[in-house]
């Protein structure tokens, strides 16, 4: 349940100043010399390194030597190296797949799907749709990874079938030949224990093809170009090469291959900025902003964002049919700004589509600030941002959909509709802590400050892994080192806004600890941030909690549920490392308070030292603790309306 990563899943828009093309250009520099050198290290017994082009192939793969036909690995590595100098996997299929990039460090390679590429393009006379995914042609030792998007290509054999696809707006017809019953879509992540089988329609057969996409993204009418870039796969092997260790050869060649790298990056970032203050993008929202309307001075800031290369733009039709035309059936919730509804695509795919209300001009200013923050993070801790509407009455944007409700569900409303109450266990707790935390560390490193961190905005999948969600308000800090706070209007959910942030209008990473402090209590008390309901000492559970824990009193403090008076001495320490963490946060001055990095290493430090001690009787330990009668863990929360909304406190 725990994600140890912080910062390896995706740099924001920032970090590669250049475009793509050139980025990997000066990986390729930076690389070259180590590859070369390191290859005479990392050859298979009998299987000397070789040159094919611009390519070392070396263990586990190996060329075969076109003389004698003498093979020395195993033939899922074989590679043939064509006259043009690109290495091919021969043992993919008749065309096979073109290798463009290898990173033995990484076992990884990006390759293309020849037959594709050469068949489904405008150039050509006929058009061929195959019927084979690229699943059946690899390797057993080979595996299309996870971060790889989908396209699903659909061949219509029969006329009726064909006609109604084209009705289809989801649907992109393939241009090539005189082919007019051939179609294409964009199907979210890769999965290669997918049921394919679900993607055909009636009268139209399904493939389903890898692509890596563009910043995370694939747009169904870029296909040719989706395709033609590739998909990426890593391998196994069943003698790996092990690490050695290089030495002093590695250093003339990473030396200058490093400070050549940093003197153009300069150079390249200092362009980068200079061309992002008048960059414009190419997407039109008229139908969002009428001219005269309150929303009109917001206008030119949305075209900015909406052609992002890093969203994609349904139209309003597709998503009014996935949520039943936002049926009061298909609402999950609403908050300060909007509504959010299940949505479902025709091809099976489940996402979450919020509504902004409409003439809300502050919703507005956070739409617009969700979509520029989304588009430059990934992370499995963080909720996907899939895109957003183009010309529409109706803001919208549409997330991936998580289907186990907000961690304020559980922890407040924990019903199951029959009057029994659900409560999450306490390792599970702990495992939420945990990667919260994470999720949060991963924004701060890339100077991403969340600024609404609370219970309803931590999402729930069935396995009780963490989706931090809603970043309406959230702020880009400076990354030039010396910038030590960001000067706005304090705006938060009342019970988690840190004090010295209301008093001082000064917002830092020290203002997210504060929140999460708020959370960490949650955790451990099962109480409310705000309780009108207590006595006027106690309304405040922050510092109700900060007044017990320096009294020595968290037992009174601690969910009686959880069994912290009767548990065993590893569940009552963990609590106890989970509440002083938590009264470290909630410190009045931001500069006594941890860094979020340091608050995730003694979450991580309790959870495993709890998880050692979890038994096989605990199942898999994330799930729920219940009473009164038999239900099922994974079940979704009663529809939730927010009970606490957004303010802004300068008003």
């Amino acid at each position: 349940m725990i994600t140890d990563s912080v910062g390896h899943w995706s740099l924001p828009k920032s970090y590669c100043p250049m475009p793509p093309r050139r980025c990997w250009f000066l990986a390729y520099v930076w690389w070259l010399p180590l590859m070369i050198m390191a290859a005479a290290d990392q050859q298979g017994e009998g299987c000397p390194a070789k040159r094919c082009g611009d390519f070392t192939i070396s263990h586990p793969f190996w060329l075969a030597d076109n003389k004698t036909g003498r093979s020395c690995g195993p033939l899922d590595f074989e590679v043939i190296c064509r006259s043009n100098g690109s290495p091919v996997l021969r043992s993919s299929g008749d065309d096979g797949f073109a290798i463009i990039r290898i990173t033995y460090e990484e076992r990884s390679l990006r390759v293309v799907d020849l037959y594709k590429r050469n068949h489904l393009h405008n150039n050509t006379n006929s058009c061929h749709v195959p019927s084979w995914n690229a699943s059946d042609q690899l390797g057993r030792l080979f595996r299309v990874e996870p971060i790889n998007l989908k396209l699903v290509l659909y061949n219509c054999t029969k006329a009726e079938a064909a006609a109604v696809a084209r009705q289809d707006r989801a649907l992109v017809p393939i241009r090539c030949g005189n082919k007019s019953n051939a179609f294409v879509r964009a199907g979210g992540r890769y999965d290669g224990t997918d049921d394919y089988a679900r993607y055909h329609m009636e009268g139209c057969e399904a493939t389903v093809v890898p692509v890596l996409g563009v910043h995370g993204m694939a747009n169904a009418s870029n296909y040719e170009q989706l395709i033609s870039g590739g998909f990426l796969l890593t391998w196994q092997t069943d003698t790996g090469t092990g690490a050695k260790d290089v030495g002093i050869k590695y250093v003339t060649g990473i030396t200058s291959a490093v400070l050549f790298v940093i003197i153009l990056g300069l150079v390249c970032h200092l362009i980068q900025l200079n061309r992002a203050k008048n960059k414009k993008r190419s997407a039109s929202v008229d139908g969002l902003f009428r001219e005269g309307s309150p929303l009109a001075s917001l206008r030119k800031e949305f075209n900015g964002l909406a052609g992002s290369p890093c969203t994609h733009i349904f139209t309003y039709e597709e998503l009014d049919a996935a949520t039943d035309g936002f049926g009061n059936a298909n609402e999950l919730g609403a908050g300060g700004f909007g509504t959010l509804y299940k949505g479902v695509f025709r091809d099976g795919s489940v996402v979450a589509v919020k509504r902004l209300y409409k003439n809300s001009y502050k919703g507005v200013e956070q739409f617009a600030n969700e979509v520029d923050i989304l588009s430059r993070l990934r992370h499995p801790n963080l909720v996907a941002l899939y895109g957003c509407t183009s010309s529409s009455r109706d803001l919208l944007l549409v997330y991936e959909f998580v289907p186990n409700g907000t961690l304020a569900d559980h922890l407040h409303h924990g019903k199951d509709g029959g009057g029994d109450t659900l409560m999450l266990a306490w390792p599970t707790r702990l495992g939420i802590a945990v990667e919260t935390a994470a999720a949060l560390a991963y924004l701060h490193a890339h100077q991403v400050l969340h600024r609404d961190v609370k219970t309803t905005n931590i999402l729930l999948d069935d396995g009780f892994h963490v989706k931090v969600a809603d970043f309406g308000l959230s702020r880009l800090f400076p990354a030039d080192g010396a910038t030590q706070h960001v000067s706005t209007a304090p705006q938060g959910t009342p019970g988690y806004v840190d004090p010295a942030y209301q008093r001082r209008y000064q917002l830092t990473d020290k203002s997210d600890v504060y929140s999460f402090g708020v959370v960490l209590v949650e955790l451990v008390s099962s109480r409310p941030a705000v309780d009108m309901a207590q006595a006027d000492t106690d309304v405040n559970l922050a510092c109700m909690a900060v007044r017990m824990i320096q009294c020595c009193e968290i037992d009174r403090l601690v969910d009686p549920r959880l069994g912290y008076g009767s548990s065993a001495s590893e569940t009552k320490g963990t609590i106890d490392m989970v509440a002083e963490v938590a009264f470290r946060c909630l410190q009045p001055e931001q500069d006594v308070r941890p860094s979020i990095g340091e608050v995730l290493d003694v979450l991580r430090q309790a959870h495993h030292s709890i998880t050692e001690k979890v038994t096989c009787a605990s199942t898999d330990g994330a799930v729920l603790v219940k009473k009164s009668r038999d239900g099922s863990p994974d079940s979704v929360m009663n529809q939730w309306i927010s009970p606490s909304t957004t303010f802004n406190y300068s008003s």
